[in-house]
């Protein structure tokens, strides 16, 4: 008898010896093995028909969509993050932001000084009387005379004088030439004349023609005597009247010449007449500066 070629137990293509016969076994694969069992038989259904494979192309198109969403979205997002880290405002404090200011407790104001009487200061052309000292002049025969008032100011010139023939008084400009006659008499004189009564008019000296000894005083108009409704006096004469608008009646005796000007803001001739004159006019309310011009006593009177 021949040695037999398998072992009792041998197990070979599926089927153990059993010394007699070879009996079918099943074995599991074995672990580790990179074979598995074959997938049990198909049904007899197309795969694509499966359920299962459904889901896998439902999970690779879903996934597709959101790699394809997730690029769009990168970009969109980087674009939002560049826009917002040009507007979101920076923790860093800003000079113009502004910032709460400190409350300011109200102090105590300074008393508001009281208004004073005192006068305003006069311009060079507005001097006060004041403040220029009248100019006093003594001589006799024809002069002529430099004076020094302040511009743009009316003044008075009270004249006199003692001899027998003719007694003339020019005022000269700048120029030297005659702007204004002051006197023309003859004879002794004694009054008061008006000058530079427009504020063009400046002067700078006095002609003096005569015969005999004279005499010259020029001040300021305010020191010209103030009078109200009753105005009386003799020869030329300048006087300041303060009293209220009306009716002026003027009366003057002598054969002679008898001249009234009114001066305020403008000048108005109120008489020109020859003596002996009786008669009226109507005048302003002052003040207003009166030069009269007349030989002889004269007198005037203003009722309301």
């Amino acid at each position: 008898m021949s040695e037999q070629p398998y072992q009792i137990g041998q197990i070979v293509n599926g089927h153990r010896w059993t010394g007699v016969v070879w009996e079918p076994v099943t074995l599991p694969p074995p672990t580790g093995s990179p074979f598995t069992a074959p997938p049990p038989p198909p049904s007899g259904q197309p795969f694509w028909k499966k359920w299962w494979v459904w889901v896998i192309v439902a999970v690779v198109l879903l996934a597709l969509i959101g790699a394809i969403g997730a690029g769009g979205g990168s970009k969109t997002n980087s674009t939002s993050s560049s826009s917002a880290a040009a507007v979101v405002p920076s923790t860093e404090p800003s000079s113009l932001v502004p910032t709460e200011q400190p409350t300011i407790e109200p102090t105590s104001q300074a008393p508001t000084p009281e208004p004073t009487t005192e006068a305003p200061t006069p311009t060079p052309t507005e001097k006060a009387a004041s403040d220029w000292t009248p100019i006093v002049v003594k001589g006799s025969g024809s002069k002529v005379v430099k004076i020094d008032k302040p511009t743009d100011r009316a003044a008075i010139v009270t004249l006199t004088h003692d001899g027998e023939s003719n007694f003339v008084v020019w005022a000269l400009d700048s120029d030297l030439k005659e702007s204004q006659l002051l006197v023309n008499t003859i004879g002794t004189y004694k009054g008061t004349t008006l000058l530079d009564p427009n504020t063009e008019d400046v002067t700078a000296r006095l002609k003096i023609e005569a015969d005999g000894n004279w005499t010259l005083k020029v001040q300021d108009v305010t020191k010209a005597r103030d009078v109200n409704e009753r105005i009386v006096g003799t020869g030329d004469d300048v006087v300041i009247y303060s009293g209220p608008a009306g009716v002026i009646a003027a009366e003057a005796p002598s054969e002679d010449n008898f001249v009234v000007w009114s001066y305020s803001d403008g000048s108005d001739l109120l008489f020109n007449e020859i003596g002996p004159y009786k008669g009226e006019n109507t005048i302003s309310g002052g003040p207003l500066v009166l030069s009269i011009q007349a030989v002889g006593p004269w007198s005037m009177k203003v009722a309301p």
